[in-house]
């Protein structure tokens, strides 16, 4: 690469298009009066620009003369007024200032909005603007894949199903992850895991809340063929899978 020095000094520069290096170019300026009186002084020692601002309460030479505190004071001045000013109407959490949500209550980050986000959703489903359940939602019959824990190249939900998957193999026992999708209507239902040998299901649960139960209430009623077991905590400690 070719190399480009300054005029003056001789000193190498980075681009073309400068003809002087820094120290240069403000002994230069100083020179020919390019320099405004009262903003800037020149150092003759480096020959920079140096700009006549200093911090009102260290006293600390600054970078911009438009700035009369430096970061540090600044913050601790900024601490104090909000101490003491933001009391009353003035507190940045007051009601009448930034708006909140005129369901929950909740303080708002736009001051366009009335409602909260949880709260809008709730009132466009009771007044029918819209329905994301059932058929309606984007996700129906469509399969999420799992994204927590990695077992003989398939990704799963939880650490106690990887721990059942790996006590299937110590028994010799084929098994297929999330193989089927069951469709219940309103809603669809995919079982954890399905042994062809015994052509059975098996559900690992964790969390057993009252959603959960009416959606397996559900399958059973709809599927009373299929065989589908269920495991949980007690069950999986049973067997030794989990201590």
């Amino acid at each position: 690469m070719k190399k480009y020095y300054c005029i003056d000094c001789k000193k190498e520069v980075s681009d073309y298009r400068i003809k002087r290096c820094r120290k240069c170019n403000g002994i230069w300026l100083y020179k020919n009066g390019k320099l405004k009186v009262g903003k800037y002084d020149l150092d003759y020692k480096n020959g920079i620009s140096i700009k006549k601002s200093h911090c009102i309460d260290c006293k600390k030479i600054l970078s911009d003369y438009r700035v009369i505190r430096c970061k540090s004071c600044a913050t601790i001045n900024a601490f104090k007024i909000s101490l003491l000013d933001n009391k009353g109407k003035k507190h940045y959490n007051w009601k009448g200032g930034l708006p909140h949500c005129i369901d929950c209550n909740k303080k708002l980050s736009n001051y366009k909005n009335k409602r909260c986000y949880s709260c809008e959703n709730k009132r466009k489903h009771k007044e029918g603007i819209i329905n994301c359940k059932g058929k309606n939602n984007h996700f129906f019959g469509k399969h999420r894949k799992p994204n927590f824990m990695q077992y003989c190249g398939v990704m799963m939900r939880s650490s106690w199903e990887v721990n059942y998957a790996r006590y299937l193999d110590k028994k010799g026992i084929k098994w297929l992850y999330e193989s089927k999708t069951f469709n219940l209507g309103k809603t669809t239902y995919t079982p954890d895991f399905y042994l062809p040998k015994k052509d059975s299901y098996i559900e690992i649960k964790g969390w057993w809340d009252n959603k959960a139960r009416e959606k397996f209430k559900l399958f059973k009623k709809l599927n009373p063929k299929i065989k589908c077991k269920l495991y949980r905590q007690n069950h999986l400690r049973r067997m030794g899978i989990i201590q």
